[in-house]
């Protein structure tokens, strides 16, 4: 920032983006009561609460590698990978979403379609797999996981749940005609045999179980990458040690005079009444909140420099991505857009201030993830992080991290939190996190003995 624009310092503050800092007492105690009501379903507030009807491993449980394909349908890509029997992973394909998508979508359900065009492409990029190679899907939207029990498969399945109440907001294009109550498991699992494939396991979850499984002997697993969410794991009845996905940064909803005026106008935009947290966090909708701040500072005269900028977003001359934004944050603007460049000095810090309080928001969501947790640990508690937020974004992960921190300063158990990464292939190939975490969930999954906490 230059030393003589001091009051751009302020910009952030007049236009409130601090001011959700003061409320995170109150964020934590709804969110809580979210988790809680839920749990016993006992109305609003509430989350989701959808057993994965996988256990937490016990600490140091061994893992035997067990031939698999794993798919990772994530809200922009979808990414495959393949685990042989002495646990080495490989890359099959990473393609957008849309790379699947038929030029015309025929009638019926749109991820019939997906799923075709998926296996082609797995066959066409592995056709030696053995027919009983067992499968898993990570599938990023909300689910109730269900056991499966047949002749040739054994695992678990899901059931479509919350498609108009927050499971289901990303928008991806195979979603059309889906309904709460569809098994996406028995849709691919119908597909796979029609061309001759019985996979012996299959697992299907949410990204976020299978991230608390990307660490050994971790606890909880939260993502803050297209989305936000995290888990909780059962305390009562046949729920109890299982590994629970609760979509929490979808449901909880922010107080209305905690938002910013930027926060507000975007709430316009969008034509919806409020946000919830990962609006303010999460990739997906990223670019827009900070659009709207922008149009809302500059029509303030300490935002007079931000006019241009504006102007030129307004027009459609230049469009924010996240890939840009943080460039411009770690000071990185070779091939920027000329406009973006000259706007740093005004931009810069506003930016600074949305990306701090979005890890601060993400550190309550990590907190909440173990709340559970805290008075009755059973070891260390360990949070393992999938986010491509923090990963790109400079000193989100630092906000995140000091905010768990501070929130877990009076509990008497170690409280860590890791930022996992991506595997680089040598082939140029990525392999996800919750893929990662997959490949060791499949190499734990015992149905009938499954370990207990």
């Amino acid at each position: 920032m230059a030393p003589n624009t001091p009051h751009l310092e302020l910009l952030a503050d007049i236009l409130g983006v601090n001011r959700i800092l003061s409320g995170l007492d109150e964020i934590r105690e709804l969110g809580s009561l979210s988790i809680h009501n839920a749990c016993y379903r006992k109305g609003r507030p509430s989350c989701a609460w959808d057993s994965s009807e996988i256990a937490l491993p016990c600490a140091a449980a061994q893992t035997q590698g067990r031939p698999a394909v794993l798919i990772d349908v994530g809200g922009t890509h979808t990414k495959v990978g393949y685990q042989s029997s002495d646990g080495e992973i490989t890359a099959l394909l990473d393609h957008p979403n849309n790379w699947f998508k038929p030029e015309q979508l025929l009638e019926g359900p749109a991820l019939e379609q997906f799923f075709q065009a998926l296996i082609a492409a797995v066959q066409s990029s592995a056709p030696n797999l053995p027919p009983t190679c067992s499968i898993g899907l990570i599938w990023s939207n909300q689910v109730e996981c269900v056991p499966i029990e047949t002749p040739t498969t054994r695992g678990v399945s899901g059931i479509v749940r919350g498609i108009k109440t927050g499971g289901y907001r990303k928008g991806e294009w195979f979603l059309k005609g889906l309904r709460d109550g569809d098994d996406i498991g028995a849709i691919l699992l119908r597909h796979l045999r029609r061309v001759g494939w019985n996979p012996a396991i299959f697992l299907l979850g949410n990204d976020t179980i299978f991230t608390l499984f990307a660490v050994p002997d971790s606890t909880a697993g939260v993502v803050m990458s297209s989305g936000g969410n995290c888990t909780q794991i059962g305390e009562e009845g046949r729920e109890k040690g299982h590994i629970i996905n609760i979509e929490l940064g979808g449901h909880l909803q922010l107080p209305r005079e905690l938002l910013s005026n930027g926060d507000r106008f975007f709430a316009e935009m969008r034509s919806v009444p409020g946000l919830a947290l990962e609006e303010l966090c999460a990739g997906t909708w990223f670019t827009q909140m900070v659009y709207a701040h922008i149009c809302v500072a500059a029509m303030l005269p300490e935002g007079e420099l931000l006019v241009p900028l504006r102007d030129a977003l307004v027009s459609g001359e230049v469009t924010l991505t996240n890939r840009e934004l943080a460039a411009l944050l770690r000071g990185e603007l070779t091939d920027l857009p000329e406009i973006l460049v000259g706007s740093r000095e005004p931009f810069v810090p506003l930016l600074h201030a949305l990306v701090n309080r979005a890890g601060v928001l993400s550190g309550v969501l990590a907190y909440l993830s173990v709340a559970n947790q805290l008075s009755n640990a059973i070891r260390p508690i360990t949070i393992s992080l999938d986010s491509s937020m923090a990963r790109h974004f400079s000193g989100l992960f630092d906000a995140l991290q000091q905010t768990l921190q501070e929130l877990c300063e009076d509990v008497n158990v170690a409280v860590s939190i890791l930022l996992v990464r991506p595997v680089q292939l040598a082939n140029g190939g990525e392999l996800s996190v919750p893929m990662l975490g997959m490949a060791n969930a499949l190499n734990l999954f015992e149905p009938e003995t499954n370990p207990q906490r």
